[in-house]
């Protein structure tokens, strides 16, 4: 390969990305539709591409210290759509591909059991979904986001109905609340491009810098805001995340839970950073009380509380999920720099801690029929698969800030972000959640490691290796977010200000 074609490579890595599992999407639902043992198969390549597209992006702007931009068609940023990988997104971008690689090897026998004859409608719709996920990240268009937006929501109101019954009014309540974000959402970009007649996130921001004080640009700022927070799920716009994920089989919700949150607030991220900026943004001193002072410590709390008191697992931990919104949606708008680093490192880190969480819960409802937590009395999990409950135990350290996982770092400096902002309500509340959520794991681990129950008889008992080998990795990550977290902060995160 000559030197001009490995410029070109290196300059398409952006679009590659989102590319591969948008064609293998259309791939799947086409020849997967007469021959459905080339489904899991497809699926599984398009993922694979991506990711380790994702990964050379991420190594080439990490070693260069410099952003690749891909520009679709070859037109100028003003009047076309662009693509930035720097080493921030391109790290979130890596994960997310990890994280539904790992789903897809989990589920694969037990999608082939429930949906035998659907299988292509099942993988195609994962990886539209994933199509959608990577750009929102990656995209530096204002409306393009939107776009991808839908693309994510589309896709995931048909993958919570495939469950049938129950679940179709999930998917409609999601689908409702989700029309009203994205409603807000483009409310706020259609004005912005009356006044500025871009849409490019950069090309906005040069044209709005003299107009920061004009009525119109804070009605947008006000309506963006509005729109994620209904989307990622902010309390009191919470109500369709527990009920959907709850309702819908533990395949869809271990890839919808670690991802869709954490890429909203992302996005949010990106269109304050790069449309209104940091010191535009810090001026609002009544979203810094609104959310950090009052709605984000009452959600923490609440969410905690609604986590102690379910019978079911999944639906505790959905609420556990709902809780790490309010935190990261609630540290974004303590109004410094730490708070927004903070944040984008948490971000990063809940995407492994939740898929361990929900991919935990699929564990035990696949292969002990295990529900809710009266439901493990039945059998001593921990005997018969010490391993499994030992990184699994990782995680639940790292969900509750000890030391020394990544989880620890991130409350421990987002507690310090919050006396610097001289916001006090909220790390109290920060810290009593976690002692509530501690209980909440302690009621798992007293059945999981002390139960003198045998096995269920007739029952698959065992932990599949690829299982196992799933949270090793997981575990891994969630360590090593901690042991490297001035790299993570110093060179990835703080590059991107």
């Amino acid at each position: 390969m000559n030197t001009g074609e490995i410029l070109t490579l290196k300059d398409n890595l952006p679009v590659l990305i989102v590319v591969f599992p948008f064609l293998f999407a259309f791939f799947t639902g086409i020849f997967g539709s007469f021959k459905r043992f080339i489904c899991f198969p497809l699926a599984l390549i398009g993922v694979i591409c991506s990711l380790i597209s994702s990964l050379f992006g991420f190594c080439l702007v990490y070693n260069q210290r410099k952003d690749i931009v891909y520009t679709l068609g070859g037109w100028t940023r003003d009047i076309g759509i662009s693509f930035y990988l720097n080493s921030y997104n391109a790290s979130l971008l890596f994960l997310i591909n990890l994280s539904i690689l790992f789903v897809l090897l989990y589920s694969r026998r037990v999608i082939i059991l429930k949906f035998p004859d659907r299988l292509y409608a099942f993988y195609s719709l994962i990886l539209l979904f994933l199509t959608g996920i990577l750009g929102i990240v990656i995209t530096g268009d204002a409306f393009n986001l939107y776009v991808f937006l839908e693309i994510v929501s589309l896709s995931s109101y048909a993958m919570i109905a495939l469950n049938g019954k129950e679940s179709y009014v999930a998917a409609l309540r999601y689908l409702i609340i989700g029309t009203v974000g994205a409603t807000f959402y483009l409310l706020g970009v259609g004005i912005l491009y009356l006044k500025t007649g871009n849409l490019n996130m950069s090309e906005i921001h040069n044209a709005i810098i003299s107009q920061t004080n004009l009525l119109s640009i804070k009605a947008a700022f006000l309506f963006i805001t509005i729109g994620f927070s209904i989307k990622f799920a902010f309390f009191p716009f919470h109500s369709w995340l527990p009920f959907a994920y709850s309702k819908t089989i533990n395949t869809v919700s271990a890839v919808m839970a670690p991802i869709v949150t954490k890429v909203t607030i992302f996005a949010l991220i990106k269109v304050i950073v790069l449309v209104f900026g940091l010191s535009y943004v810090f001026s609002f001193t009544c979203l810094k009380f609104l959310f950090s002072s009052v709605l984000a410590p009452i959600g923490m709390i609440y969410f905690s509380l609604k986590a102690f008191s379910q019978k079911n697992i999944r639906l505790s931990f959905c609420y556990i999920l709902l809780m790490e919104c309010s935190l990261m949606f609630g540290a974004l708008f303590l109004n410094n720099i730490l708070s927004y680093q903070i944040t984008m490192y948490h971000v990063a880190l809940d995407i492994i801690m939740t898929l361990s969480l929900f991919l935990f819960v699929g564990v035990l409802e696949t292969y002990f029929r295990v529900y809710n937590f009266s439901d493990l009395e039945s059998v001593n999990i921990f005997k018969l698969n010490p391993t499994f409950c030992i990184l699994f135990f990782i995680t639940c350290l790292s969900v509750l800030g000890i030391p020394p996982t990544g989880g620890f770092f991130s409350k421990f400096y987002i507690i310090l972000a919050a006396f610097t902002a001289h916001v006090y309500f909220f790390p109290v509340c920060l810290i009593v959640s976690s002692f509530i959520i501690l209980v909440v794991f302690l009621r798992i681990f007293e059945k999981l490691y002390f139960n003198t129950k045998k096995a269920i008889e007739g029952a698959n008992n065992k932990v599949p290796v690829i299982m196992l080998l799933i949270f090793f990795v997981n575990a891994f990550l969630i360590l090593g977010f901690g042991f490297n977290f001035n790299l993570l902060l110093k060179k990835i995160i703080s590059l991107y200000f």
